[in-house]
C-alpha cells in the first residue's frame, strides 16, 4: 500500500479499539488517533534510510524495505511492550494507551502490506525469513507502483481512505452536535 493507505488503516484501525483504551476525554481520543495515523506509516520510515543511502530522494527497484526488520511484527511488539511496560512501572496509563495504540497501528500496516505489495512481508519473522502475502507483483519501486494502481488491491486502498475520511468527519459533525446540547 501506499502512505494514504497506511496513515488512513492506522487511523481505522485505532479508532475501531478507541472505546477499548477508554481515552479519559475528547483531547485524549484525538491524541490517540494522531498516534494511529502516525503508527500506520511508522513501519515505511526505514525509506528515510533508503533516501539517506542513496544521498538523493528515489524509489527504485532496489528498494526492498520489506525484508528489513522494520517490516516485522515482533520489532513492533517488542516496542510496543517496553513501553507499556515503562507506563505500567511509572503508572502512567498515557503511555500505556499509547503503546496499544502503536501495536495495533502498526501491526495494520503490516497486514495491509501482504495485500498487493511486491513481496509481502516476513509474517513469522524470525522463526522464518519467508515473505507472505496475497496477490504479490514480484516488482519494485516505479514498476510495482504502476502494477499496483491497477489492481483491486489499490482499489481496496482507495476505499479505506475514504471511509477513514467520511468517519473522520462523521466524528467531527457527531462531536459538534452532542456540544451544542445543553
Amino acid at each position: 500500500m501506499k502512505i494514504q493507505g497506511h496513515a488512513a488503516g492506522g487511523w481505522l484501525a485505532t479508532r475501531l479499539f478507541l472505546k477499548h483504551l477508554s481515552p479519559a476525554d475528547r483531547s485524549e481520543s484525538n491524541n490517540l488517533l494522531t498516534l494511529g495515523l502516525i503508527g500506520g506509516v511508522l513501519p515505511d520510515l526505514d525509506y528515510l534510510i533508503y533516501v539517506f543511502k542513496k544521498g538523493r530522494i528515489a524509489y527504485e527497484g532496489d528498494f526492498r524495505h520489506h525484508t528489513w526488520v522494520t517490516h516485522t511484527i515482533p520489532f513492533y511488539s517488542i516496542a510496543a511492550l517496553l513501553l507499556y511496560m515503562l507506563g505500567a512501572v511509572n503508572k502512567n496509563l498515557h503511555l500505556k494507551k499509547a503503546a496499544k495504540v502503536l501495536s495495533i497501528s502498526t501491526t495494520a500496516h503490516l497486514l495491509q502490506d501482504t495485500l498487493g505489495s511486491g513481496d509481502g512481508i516476513m509474517l513469522f519473522y524470525p522463526a522464518t525469513k519467508k515473505m507472505f502475502g496475497i496477490g504479490l507483483s514480484g516488482l519494485h519501486g516505479e514498476e510495482w507502483n504502476q502494477h499496483y494502481t491497477k489492481t483491486s488491491f489499490y482499489a481496496l486502498e482507495k476505499f479505506i481512505v475514504i471511509t477513514a475520511i467520511v468517519t473522520f468527519f462523521y466524528d467531527i459533525y457527531h462531536n459538534r452536535k452532542h456540544r451544542s446540547k445543553p
